[in-house]
């Protein structure tokens, strides 16, 4: 345990024993009853309704997910504790190829037992994200971006929780950043970009695409910086275009394009709302790909984000090619994958379409999640091939 530390103690109210020790990382505040807390302290001991250890957690008293579980050993986790984690999600990345993808996700929270904490590598930019005050004030007690620095070779790391930037230590990022993935080049703003810069989640997904798209005309909505439709270029689509309503992402997209340097095919933009443009073009395509934004930030917010998902695969599969590829995909967690069958069913009902389904996936495997834990399978994509 580093020194500094005053250890707070919680005892569980609820039998939530056998759910700890298979691994679900959270206990709610309605589920504590708070023995010792230091406002300065965020590492609980965390005791069961029988007064028995159970395990050692994050402890953070201002939200509704009040313990973050860290360690079922007995002894309080330190610094070596924390840098074997962090060194063996790094392991689990060995996988990628850093001659052909130098971003990817380093540090998944939960799912690389690091709770609360993000880390995205931009080649030689690390970018931390910490969900909320108490994992940013638990977080920041440990050389968290020492290591990730030791571990990557990167030169400067950032923190960007809640989009706002900040940088660390080292050298600070450029207004873009060129980074590769899968072979491709791509043209990033980690400053001002949404996330953390890069969707690197649908990294998989991308690929797919690549492989449906030779000879095709693909349509990508709410494209931002372009991902899906360089990768589009890059299997060999004959004209590819990007909608979105953010202006300054088109232009990153089109730089991108243009930095690939493909021999066929060809390139557009529109800047406009979605749903705009969808009702007023009636023209036809090959592939359409829809990847909305978040439209369920909570749970509360479900039913209208499934109303609004609806609306939109409507009109998107409405133009699709008879026998045509139509391409849907969700980021709300509160939307489950049964949630998003039905929005896919309700969808195509009212568009008068009838399709197969050849792909379901979702996040990329450096973005893992524990086994007890399918919430955390927040990434849907389906690809539909219409009738």
């Amino acid at each position: 345990m580093r020194r500094g530390f005053v250890i707070s103690k919680m005892k569980l109210t609820r039998n939530l024993r056998r759910n700890v020790m298979r691994g679900h990382p959270w206990i709610y505040k309605e589920a504590l009853q708070v023995l010792k807390s230091d406002p300065k302290s965020p590492l609980a001991e965390v005791l069961d309704q029988k007064g028995k250890f159970l395990a050692w957690a994050l402890y953070d008293e201002a939200g509704p997910l009040s313990l973050r579980i860290l360690s079922l050993e007995k002894k309080p986790p330190n610094e070596n504790f924390f840098k074997d984690l962090i060194q063996k999600s790094h392991a689990r990345r060995s996988f990628l190829e850093p001659e052909r993808t130098n971003a990817y996700r380093l540090i998944n929270g939960e799912g690389d037992r690091l709770p609360g904490l993000v880390c995205d590598l931009y080649d030689k930019t690390a970018v931390l994200q910490f969900d909320g005050e108490g994992p940013k004030k638990f977080w920041s007690r440990y050389p968290v971006a020492d290591w990730v620095q030791e571990l990557t070779g990167a030169e400067g790391v950032v923190d960007k929780t809640r989009g706002v930037y900040a940088s660390i230590q080292g050298a600070a990022p450029t207004s873009e950043t060129v980074i590769l993935e899968n072979g491709l080049r791509f043209v990033i703003d980690i400053v001002q970009g949404q996330k953390t810069g890069f969707f690197l989640d649908q990294r998989d997904s991308r690929q797919y695409v690549r492989a449906l798209s030779k000879d095709k005309s693909v349509m990508n909505l709410f494209s931002y910086t372009g991902g899906f439709s360089i990768y589009a270029g890059a299997g060999g689509a004959k004209e590819v275009l990007s909608v979105d309503l953010a202006k300054p992402a088109l232009e990153m997209a089109e730089k991108s394009w243009n930095l690939n340097e493909f021999k066929n095919g060809s390139h557009s933009t529109a800047a406009s709302d979605v749903f705009d443009y969808l009702k007023s073009d009636a023209r036809l395509w090959d592939v359409v790909i829809v990847d909305p934004p978040s439209m369920a930030h909570a749970e509360a917010q479900r039913v209208a984000a499934m109303t609004k998902y609806t609306a939109i695969f409507k009109e998107a599969a409405s133009k699709v090619q008879r026998g045509g590829n139509l391409i849907l995909s969700s980021c709300s967690s509160h939307v489950s994958f049964e949630d998003f069958f039905q929005i896919i069913t309700e969808s195509l009902s009212q568009a008068g379409r009838r399709g197969l389904i050849q792909r379901v996936s979702g996040q990329g495997a450096d973005h893992p999640f524990p086994h007890v834990c399918p919430e955390l399978r927040y990434l849907k994509f389906v690809h539909l091939a219409l009738e």
